[in-house]
């Protein structure tokens, strides 16, 4: 009786401790308030917990602003964090992507950070967040803190209503978007969003600029297509109403580990796109399950990237392709196992945030993004062990970076001729960017036979104080480009071969002369290179006769050149017999050797490109006997010497007083001599320590 007493007495401690416990859970977010343009971290401070213990953190879109989670709204966000864990740590190295527990004690307290700006950008919709606390195992009740994102106060507004099928579409998300860029299949990047209120009327308040602005639903589909394009200008208002279809099917499936099924993505945004440009939307659930509203068609799906971040997941370039109404798919995704990490900073060394650093491996199926922190810190995870023909890529993307800058790129992205590097699984290897503000700008115009090249990409790179710069532009309407960059010399060029926006894409291969880079130099100005691409006119042939001038018994190398459409030359020559005894042409164009007979040789050479384009060209090269000094005689302060080459070359007739210190001095050159023999004199010979040389030419 004794101990079932005892044991009964344990129980009620017991559960008097977890009860005690979960009264005693605090949960805290600093700050609490934020504006859409806030760029520094939201730190989350969870005390009262059993030590060692696990809590989830959920984060709801509050899509009817009631301060309650109900089943519409959105779960834009979830994690777990563990007493004492940093949550993945690669390399020695802590991915801060991932949130984790910073003060490293289990000691019933959990720390942990986010960049507010880690380009997930349904984090920063203009609304009412709730962050609920819980315990998987159910050792404290859920704790709820409100979560507030305002509009900074710009002067400029979009307003007017979301309309579905003629009537209000209240909780409705709106998001405003730059115009498409040069290659872009939709508009550019988002640039601030918020949510209808229950009239179905939504407000933004944005920098002056031109926007597309576009609604979206879970049940509901928008369209790009008929989405309006506005020209916001300074102290402005502009009313525009944003129109929305029902959706008549959906797609369903899984989002989960690609080595553990049991585990499912949660909060993750997932966007349907079709090519006629309309756009669906939805969320994974807390399991990683999601349902997205679309219509009739075929509809491209798949994770926004940049919503893997805080999971430590690497995204994919390209959604899946599927029918409506398809259900039961399974999006397959990998946990980070390498890391690039580093620093974005200026060339005075201050930190830079908000520096959207893109990685992505060579074959073109994985992309990850990680963004600098108010540091300048930043951390991507990627797919480790892929192997030497399928290496990453690191770069700042053009898209959602700070814009008065250039950045450099690393290193391995300027490799030949597969650009990147490969990581081993658990590598973390450090990568610094350096930012140089832009000082100048490089404009010119392009044009083909006299006729202006519209869309055409025009590059310009720079190595600056040792690290590589490459930025770009595009040809407009009238053929002229403009290229922001930072002081140095620059060199300057189209794109010959590639995609659309090549003069392959726009000429077709073969119908071109690709032109010579251009080299520009700016110091806190501006600068020019025009370029007149010219038709293909077969093969022509560079290198001019007669060749320069070969001594006897001497190593000569010349290298051929030549310039066709197609390059790929090859060369031959067609009188090998006249060739100087001693040299060889070579198919690659290389002629060289060691002449053993003297006299001038007269010969043609044969060269044919990859297009079928073929020529002659006839060629003569004299090889002299090597030259000889006779003895020096010495008369009244002066030497003379008796010099043998060969007429018609000119010679250089140098002096020196001390072969220590190699001090030649050049008395004359001589000038086409119509003869090969001459006296050669030293006119101000003050003793008789000299030293004499004769070189060849120039």
């Amino acid at each position: 009786m004794k101990t079932l007493v005892q044991r009964f007495t344990f129980a009620l401690v017991l559960v008097a401790g977890i009860l005690q416990n979960a009264s005693a859970v605090t949960f805290t977010t600093t700050p609490s308030t934020v504006s859409n343009t806030y760029n520094g971290p939201i730190t989350l401070q969870i005390s009262g917990v059993n030590s060692g213990d696990t809590v989830v953190v959920q984060k709801f879109l509050d899509l009817d602003a009631n301060g309650v989670v109900n089943p519409g709204d959105y779960l834009v966000q979830q994690f777990n964090l563990t007493d004492g864990q940093a949550t993945m740590v690669i390399g020695g190295v802590t991915n801060l992507n991932v949130p984790g527990d910073m003060d490293g004690a289990m000691n019933g307290q959990i720390t942990a950070t986010m960049n507010f700006q880690n380009g997930d950008f349904s984090q920063s919709f203009v609304g009412t967040y709730l962050l609920v606390l819980s315990s998987p195992a159910g050792h404290f009740p859920p704790v709820t803190n409100s979560f507030a994102v305002t509009n900074f106060p710009f002067p400029q507004t979009i307003t007017g209503s979301v309309l579905s099928n003629g009537v209000a579409a209240p909780g409705a998300v709106v998001i405003v978007f730059l115009p498409p860029g040069s290659g872009d299949h939709g508009p550019g990047s988002p640039q601030a969003g918020t949510v209808a209120n229950n009239s179905g009327v939504y407000t933004l308040q944005v920098p002056p600029g031109t926007y597309i602005p576009l609604a979206f639903k879970s049940s509901c589909v928008g369209s790009f297509a008929t989405a309006p394009m506005l020209t916001l200008g300074s102290g402005q208002t502009i009313t525009t109403n944003l129109q929305l279809t029902n959706a008549t099917a959906t797609i369903s499936g899984q989002i989960v580990d690609i080595n553990n099924s049991s585990i499912g993505l949660p909060g993750v945004f997932l966007p349907a796109s079709t090519q006629d440009a309309r756009i669906a939307v939805g969320f994974s659930d807390t399991n990683g399950n999601f349902s997205v509203g679309v219509a009739s068609g075929n509809w491209s799906i798949g994770s926004e990237n940049s919503g893997l971040i805080v999971h430590g997941y690497v995204g994919y370039q390209n959604g899946t392709n599927v029918a409506a109404g398809t259900a039961g798919i399974v999006g397959t995704y990998s946990k980070a196992t390498a890391m690039f990490y580093g620093s974005v900073k200026d060339n005075l060394g201050n930190p830079i945030a908000k520096v959207d650093l893109q990685s992505f491996d060579n074959y073109g199926v994985y992309q990850a993004d990680g963004y600098s922190d108010t540091n300048g810190n930043y951390f991507v995870g990627i797919v480790g062990g892929l192997g030497t023909n399928d290496p990453w890529q690191l770069q700042v993307s053009g898209h959602n970076s700070p814009t008065n800058y250039i950045y450099s790129q690393p290193a391995f992205d300027q490799s030949f001729p597969i650009s990147g590097t490969n990581l081993a699984v658990g590598q973390a290897l450090q990568v610094n960017i350096t930012a140089l503000p832009l000082t100048g700008q490089i404009t010119g115009n392009v044009q083909f036979n006299g006729t202006n090249l519209v869309g055409l990409s025009v590059f310009a790179y720079a190595t600056i104080n040792g690290a590589s710069y490459n930025v770009g532009g595009t040809t407009d309407a009238n053929g002229n480009y403009a290229i922001n960059v930072a002081n140095g010399t620059w060199s300057v060029g189209v794109s010959c071969n590639g995609g659309n926006d090549s003069l392959d894409g726009i000429l077709g291969p073969g119908n071109y002369q690709c032109p010579n880079n251009q080299n520009v130099i700016i110091n806190n100005n501006g600068g020019t290179a025009n370029f007149a691409v010219q038709t293909c006119n077969g093969i022509q042939v560079l290198t001019t006769s007669p060749l320069p001038v070969g001594q006897l018994g001497d190593y000569y190398s010349i290298q051929f050149q030549a310039s066709s459409c197609s390059g790929n030359f090859n060369w031959s020559v067609n009188d090998p017999q006249h060739l100087p005894p001693g040299m060889t042409l070579y198919s690659g164009g290389a002629f060289n050797g060691a002449p053993t007979t003297n006299g001038t040789f007269s010969f043609s050479v044969h060269v044919s490109d990859g297009g079928g384009n073929q020529t002659n060209q006839s060629f003569s090269l004299t090889i002299v006997g090597k030259p000889v000094l006779g003895s020096p005689s010495w008369h009244t302060n002066q030497f003379q010497l008796r010099f043998t080459g060969a007429a018609n070359q000119n010679y250089t007739f140098q002096m020196s007083t001390n072969l220590a210190f190699n001090n030649w001095v050049t008395l004359y050159v001589t000038n086409n001599p119509v003869t090969n023999s001459f006296l050669l004199i030293d006119p101000n010979a003050t003793n008789k320590q000299r030293f004499y040389r004769i070189l060849v030419g120039p």
